[in-house]
């Protein structure tokens, strides 16, 4: 891995990992449901390298200054906000080459579904609407790819994301 961002052009693929986590009970206490989003970044003959990455709190309730739809702290919740929080880094970053194609690499198959508007719930109206939408925006303006992993068998970035979830419920 290189600790240095790949130069715009220089970068031949873009893969956005998302992962979420439950609200946890602790010998010390609860912990947050929180959400996580990592961008790297492929050059030829480099390494691949961080972009960027974000995690932080799911908002559940309308009365959270984070809230985004989410009626409560399931794992599936921090899941989708993962995913809105990923559209919505991709489309506010013009670092990022606007001609390649996403590779969104996820763990969960419901959450990534929901995002690719091919299945529906009826929990959480307001939070899927946001999702579907904020995706299809994205793949209006460059090609997406959804790429499953499964989650705790060592997929290096998978557990990146996963660690980072880790690390918003801990560091408050």
């Amino acid at each position: 891995y290189s600790s240095v961002r790949h130069a715009r052009s220089d970068v031949t693929e873009l893969l956005v990992h998302v992962d979420g986590g439950g609200t946890r009970h602790t010998p010390k206490g609860v912990l947050p449901a929180t959400r996580s989003v990592a961008i790297t970044t492929v050059a030829k003959d480099e390494p691949r390298a961080f972009h960027k990455f974000v995690c932080g709190k799911v908002g559940p309730g309308a009365d959270s200054s984070l809230y985004l739809g989410a009626e409560d702290s399931t794992s599936m919740t921090a899941e989708v906000t993962a995913q809105i929080m990923a559209a919505v880094l991709i489309l506010g970053d013009d670092s990022l080459p606007g001609h390649l194609p996403i590779s969104v690499v996820y763990d969960n198959d419901a959450a990534a579904d929901f995002a690719r508007a091919v299945a529906e719930t009826d929990r959480h109206l307001m939070l899927n609407a946001v999702l579907a939408s904020v995706w299809q925006i994205v793949s209006m303006r460059r090609p997406v790819q959804w790429c499953h992993v499964y989650s705790y068998i060592g997929h290096p970035f998978n557990e990146i994301a996963d660690s980072l979830v880790a690390f918003s419920a801990y560091n408050e």
